[in-house]
């Protein structure tokens, strides 16, 4: 059974507790950047996969492995705000 009120709110904070990021210049005169990271269950520090992970108003973004692991890459420099979505998982 799905427990969606107790994972929504573990999602939200996946954000602030358990995102590792990486952001890395490239040497080409448009540097751009690229945002890799790691997405872990909060209690039993699992990798939680399929996962979407995008920046906010944008149709930027990609779907976490099977390890829990994602990476977008070609991301202009910036502040920008990073969302993390999933539909509960039991």
């Amino acid at each position: 059974m799905f427990r969606l009120k107790k994972y929504y709110f573990l999602f939200c904070r996946l954000g602030c507790l358990f995102l590792i990021f990486n952001l890395s210049a490239n040497s080409n005169a448009q540097q751009k950047a690229s945002v890799t990271g790691r997405i872990l269950d909060e209690v039993a520090r699992n990798p939680i996969p399929n996962v979407n992970v995008f920046f906010e108003k944008t149709r930027t973004g990609t779907i976490s492995d099977k390890n829990g692991q994602y990476t977008i890459e070609n991301v202009t420099p910036g502040s920008k705000i990073l969302v993390i979505q999933h539909i509960g998982y039991a």
